[in-house]
């Protein structure tokens, strides 16, 4: 009799602990600028990524990239950004201020 209480128990934890599963919503990111930006630039695909001599193209965006900008007060001919810690100019034409 004793054994038959202890199945019981243990099929009720059993059927509590699988009522449990929490589900997680993830929502869709609203991207926004580190702390230390000036503003969020939106590169469009196929932006070209010129090195600082603004001549030496560095490389190609291959999707809509948000990035971090900042402020060279070379607006609205270039823009720089920051991919990976590293920074480039962005020339007009392959951004947009978000």
């Amino acid at each position: 009799m004793k054994n038959k209480g202890l199945i019981i128990i243990a099929i009720l934890l059993l059927i509590a602990w699988r009522r449990k599963k929490n589900n997680i919503v993830v929502e869709p990111t609203q991207p926004a600028p580190s702390t230390d930006a000036d503003y969020l630039v939106q590169v469009r695909k196929d932006g070209k990524f010129y090195g600082l001599d603004k001549t030496t193209i560095k490389g190609v965006a291959a999707n809509v990239q948000n990035l971090d900008g900042f402020n060279t007060n070379e607006l609205p001919t270039w823009v720089k950004v920051r991919l990976n810690n590293v920074f480039y100019y962005v020339k007009v034409g392959d951004f947009k201020i978000k």
